[in-house]
């Protein structure tokens, strides 16, 4: 179907239609309270941006009717009053490559500064079906949909080449197979608010394009590589339009973003891998940084315990993997938000693990799966498009990625009400 709504800079700019749809399941508007709206400072080095004040109801907040992820004090006059979101990109060998932007944003620096954001997540069925299948010739798209899924209150379209409120942080966000730049969408917004400029790429695994492929399924006219995207992102949009380094930049993953994070040479200020770590060589850059591994029981993709077989094949888990870290990863408990508001204590752990679940625990269910990480409001669209395909892809023996078990549960918000906060500020305690 054609793309219906015509997104710039995140701003509406078009009409419902056949093939499209505004995604009932994103945030509702709302309107902020002057707390919610309060700001921190400041612009530059050695000054704090916003700083995280205690672990918050996030889905409250996502509805406009919650606290913020923020701290109320305000140390500029002219402090970030709201969060940008760019559709942005960047050019590798030809290829246009989508990268969703944040940054914090003031009134006067905001050229073409519109509404409140929607986020163009689009799901194409084709491309699914090409790359569980191993395709190597295109599928009709007939099946594919663009849900325009609304931001969370308070983040606004911007215009293409804003400058933002000067930063002093970074985040690069990565998703996983078969993911999407907006799977992580629920941090990227607290990053955003908390001071840091954050881009999501959108890599060749990506559910999004159907007419960009892996390069190992796709030889000839492949996509650029994940490191080649990666560099591209920090360097022309955090680089050039921000002036952030490497050193200042915190690298996020999920699944097989998590690989993408813990594999990048190089001194990043952190890394965060979410469902999936592996005994990294013992002179890696990723033993250096300080560093933040988020796993569950319940993930039946990445197993966290040790696994002799299954779908996926045998595994010593990430269990083994952190410990091959050696001594000093502080260990939280994923189900206590106290433990994990500990997270942001000062100072903070320079390794933690969060782990979900013990090996002993035998409901599964009670505990994340691999996709509870996400947003559900990309989830949840998910959902809404691929449900009536379930049983096709059971009758094929298609591997679901815990899919099916998310459409069950559909626990994202539950998780992301006390992580989301603790990432965010853990984040922002390696930074005083």
């Amino acid at each position: 179907p054609g793309v219906a709504v015509c997104v710039r800079g995140g701003v509406r700019r078009g009409a419902r239609r056949s093939g499209t749809s505004t995604a009932r399941y994103a945030p509702a508007r709302g309107t902020r309270s002057q707390h919610q709206r309060a700001s921190t400072g400041a612009a530059l080095k050695g000054r704090r941006h916003w700083l995280l004040a205690s672990v918050s109801p996030w889905p409250a907040a996502f509805m406009g009717n919650g606290p913020s992820s923020s701290a109320a004090a305000s140390e500029t006059a002219d402090a970030p009053t709201f969060a940008a979101f760019e559709d942005a990109s960047v050019v590798i060998a030809g290829q246009r490559v989508p990268v969703a932007l944040w940054y914090p944003q003031t009134p006067s620096g905001s050229p073409g500064a519109g509404g409140e954001a929607t986020y163009p997540y689009k799901i194409s069925v084709a491309k699914i079906a090409r790359v569980l299948l191993r395709l190597g010739f295109p599928l009709p798209n007939l099946l594919d949909r663009e849900l325009q899924v609304r931001a969370r209150p308070g983040v606004r379209g911007v215009e293409s080449g804003g400058e933002g409120f000067p930063s002093s942080r970074g985040a690069v966000l990565c998703h996983g197979y078969l993911g999407s730049r907006f799977d992580l969408v629920d941090y990227a917004e607290g990053l955003a608010e908390a001071g840091f400029v954050v881009a999501a790429p959108e890599f060749a695994e990506s559910l999004s394009n159907p007419d960009v492929m892996p390069g190992n399924m796709a030889p000839a006219g492949a996509s650029a590589s994940r490191q080649d995207i990666l560099d591209a992102a920090i360097g022309d949009l955090l680089d050039k339009r921000f002036g952030l380094k490497r050193r200042d930049i915190a690298l996020v993953g999920h699944s097989a973003g998590s690989g993408t994070v813990a594999l990048t040479p190089g001194t990043f200020n952190a890394r965060v891998c979410i469902a999936g770590f592996r005994e990294p060589d013992p002179g890696s850059d990723v033993r250096k940084d300080p560093l933040l591994v988020i796993a569950s029981k319940g993930d039946n993709v990445i197993s966290l315990y040790p696994r002799t077989g299954g779908r996926f094949g045998p595994s010593d888990g990430i269990v083994a993997a952190v410990a091959s870290l050696g001594a000093g990863v502080a260990e939280v408990d994923g189900a206590s938000a106290a433990a994990l508001q500990r997270l942001a204590e000062n100072p903070p752990p320079a390794k933690a693990f969060v782990k979900y679940g013990s090996e002993n625990d035998d409901d599964d269910k009670a505990v994340p799966c691999h996709i509870s990480f996400l947003s559900s409001r990309t989830n949840d669209g998910m959902v809404e498009v691929l449900r009536p395909l379930l049983p096709l892809a059971r009758f094929l023996n298609i591997p679901l990625l815990d899919f099916d078990v998310y459409e069950e549960t559909r626990d994202s918000d539950q998780v992301a009400q006390s992580l989301v906060p603790a990432v965010v500020g853990w984040l922002v305690a390696l930074r005083k």
